[in-house]
């Protein structure tokens, strides 16, 4: 492409973290790949943030991968993202539509795609502005989520789940007694059936249009137990409300949905982010917690 697009320093993941957001930094990189694919560029707009660049243009979304030089281990090419969302297109989800993807070679090699945006409202932003959760909206997220089940489940080739709990550094934030009692708990859920679970069904990557919901980021996409999805659907994506929490509940007919959550905090790999959104939620500490019997009486207070 000629001239140096990217001009920022990255080293490292705090080089990175202190970047990605940043439309000034991306503009120039942007505009080159827009030119180069023919699609129309209409400046940059920051999208809630992630771990990768993303950002609106009009009527498309730009996704830049951290580069290698960033620190950030596992997929950076988005390949296994794009095969995932045409796979749930597939079956009926609403997600958007790639329109291009490739490889720009700057100061650093970014993979990028880009995809349509969808119109609508982010569920959390919803919730957050009418304080409740409408129960029509509740059965289409439990229709999404079951149906995300049915992709098979070798789309999703990433780390084993119990394997990646045992590794998963964000462990290090929680108390000893309570990162061993997490890890404990992963030898439980050997023998349970595989299903392909989204894995951040927040409330950012759920959008309210007119025609219903559509799904986003399908980055943290893994093969593993059904009940794998629900701390993020509970805490993040139903903003740990419990009228909505219990209504979900009921639709999802677990004979124990209190133990199929705790089970899944053991595995999931954002446990402790949620952790602490639930602590927010009931006034606890997150230091006071010593095992996962501590996480489940948390849970009754949301179900």
């Amino acid at each position: 492409m000629g001239r140096v697009l990217f001009t920022r320093r990255i080293n490292d993941w705090k080089d990175w973290s202190g970047i990605f957001t940043d439309t000034e930094a991306f503009y120039p990189l942007a505009e080159a790949i827009f030119m180069k694919t023919g699609i129309p560029f209409s400046g940059l707009t920051g999208l809630a943030p992630g771990t990768n660049a993303v950002f609106r243009s009009g009527d498309y979304v730009i996704k830049i991968f951290a580069p290698p030089e960033s620190g950030i281990t596992g997929s950076n090419d988005g390949e296994r993202e794009i095969r995932l969302m045409e796979a749930a297109g597939r079956k009926g989800i609403s997600v958007p539509k790639i329109i291009s993807r490739g490889t720009v070679n700057d100061l650093y090699d970014f993979n990028y795609y880009i995809m349509s945006y969808i119109e609508g409202t982010m569920l959390g932003d919803l919730y957050d502005a009418e304080k409740s959760m409408d129960k029509g909206i509740i059965r289409e997220l439990h229709d999404l989520v079951i149906t995300l089940r049915q992709i098979g489940f070798e789309e999703c080739d990433r780390l084993d789940p119990v394997q990646a709990a045992v590794e998963n550094e964000r462990l290090d934030l929680l108390s000893p007694e309570l990162r061993k009692s997490f890890i404990l708990g992963t030898t439980e859920r050997l023998s349970e059936e595989y299903v392909c679970c989204h894995g951040d069904l927040t409330g950012e990557n759920i959008i309210v249009g007119k025609n219903g919901i559509s799904l986003l980021d399908f980055g943290d996409a893994i093969a593993a137990p059904r009940y794998y999805e629900y701390p993020s659907l509970f805490i993040e994506g139903l903003r740990a409300d419990r009228d909505a929490c219990r209504y979900m509940a009921s639709l999802l007919g677990e004979r124990d949905i209190l133990k199929a959550i705790t089970s899944a905090f053991c595995l999931h790999e954002f446990a402790p982010d949620l952790l602490k959104t639930l602590c927010r939620k009931t006034g606890s500490d997150i230091s006071g917690l010593r095992s996962i019997e501590d996480v489940s009486h948390l849970l009754e207070a949301i179900l």
